[in-house]
């Protein structure tokens, strides 16, 4: 609140500390640039069970808060996260001497085994994702929608309820409340980005 320029909000995990700062400051939502969530599956099942994405199933009254908010909203859902895939060779060329390196193999390799398991050739990047989209919005596709979140249903709760069909958007009168990312439109400037902030400088 105190910055000259406004600021980008990442939120990459559940929303309580973020609707707790809504609560206490509520400018917050006119101040800030932007909050850009990684969190909710709108057109895909979810990874906590077949409705829930985690972040939003972890406090989804958290999250109702801050959609309803009234902040300049993008979510990136597991819509376009699971168009992003980490292969095997490439944490494998991860050869640099740095503590680092070593560590993302040791903690990465295992993985792979489990997600093989799964019938699974790699894994996604759901966080790098959120923050690359931040500063490059036109890898993805967005569209202006509106979403509830789901905090009382004995199946459900944490649900993203996005009503992307047009009648749905004619019924309300056309609201919104947030950006919602559907299509990685550049799966391969997204996986350069990630080469070059990320895997490069861990084979120096």
């Amino acid at each position: 609140m105190e910055g000259e320029e406004p600021v980008t909000i990442i939120a990459i995990g559940p929303l309580s500390n973020v609707a707790t700062a809504l609560l206490r400051e509520p400018r917050l939502a006119q101040r800030a640039r932007r909050l850009v969530v990684m969190g909710g599956a709108l057109r895909v099942p979810g990874n906590v069970n077949p409705s829930a994405e985690f972040n939003i199933w972890a406090d989804p009254h958290a999250a109702a808060i801050v959609f309803q908010s009234g902040i300049p909203l993008t979510v990136v859902g597991l819509d376009v996260c699971h168009q992003t895939l980490v292969r095997p060779e490439q944490i494998e060329s991860l050869d640099g001497p740095g503590e680092l390196a070593q560590f993302v193999r040791e903690t990465t390799l295992p993985w792979f085994e489990v997600r093989r398991a799964g019938g699974k050739e790699g894994f996604h990047l759901y966080d790098s994702l959120a923050v690359a989209l931040s500063f490059r919005p036109e890898l993805a596709r967005s569209e202006r929608t509106w979403v509830e979140i789901e905090t009382s249903g004995q199946f459900t709760t944490g649900q993203t309820v996005a009503y992307l069909d047009p009648q749905f958007k004619a019924w309300l009168g056309n609201k919104t409340n947030c950006d919602a990312c559907l299509e990685l439109v550049d799966v391969q400037g997204f996986a350069a980005l990630v080469e070059e902030r990320v895997l490069a400088p861990l084979r120096a």
